[in-house]
């Protein structure tokens, strides 16, 4: 859970100072954890990638009393696409971002010249 919570901090902490970057940076820190989860997602049957710290395998666990265990590379498949498509749109973001702030920038320098005018 804390490898999703501190980029939600994060993320919220930016979006309160409305800093454009920070909110992508997290964003993107968000998302590409998901990599790594859909990763260990799609060993739970397999149970073969090495543990942090040992032990049981969460991913075997929460499946198996889901009856979703012989889902797990699916579910992982579609997890890894929405993890891109989070990436893409927090990139795209951005970069909407920094065209509505560079049109607002000409606009504004535009009517301030038409006022000295």
């Amino acid at each position: 859970m804390g490898q999703l919570a501190f980029p939600v901090v994060l993320l919220v902490n930016s979006w309160r100072k409305k800093q454009a970057i920070g909110i992508t940076a997290s964003s993107i820190w968000f998302f590409e954890n998901w990599l790594n989860i859909a990763r260990y997602l799609a060993d739970a049957r397999r149970m073969e990638l090495p543990l942090v710290g040992g032990g049981d395998h969460d991913w075997n666990t929460i499946l198996s009393r889901w009856d979703l265990l012989q889902y797990d590379a699916q579910i992982a498949a579609i997890l890894k696409i929405l993890a891109w498509m989070g990436i893409a749109a927090s990139c795209g973001w951005l970069a909407w971002r920094a065209w509505q702030d560079r049109n607002r920038g000409s606009e504004s320098t535009a009517s301030f010249v038409a006022d000295a005018q």
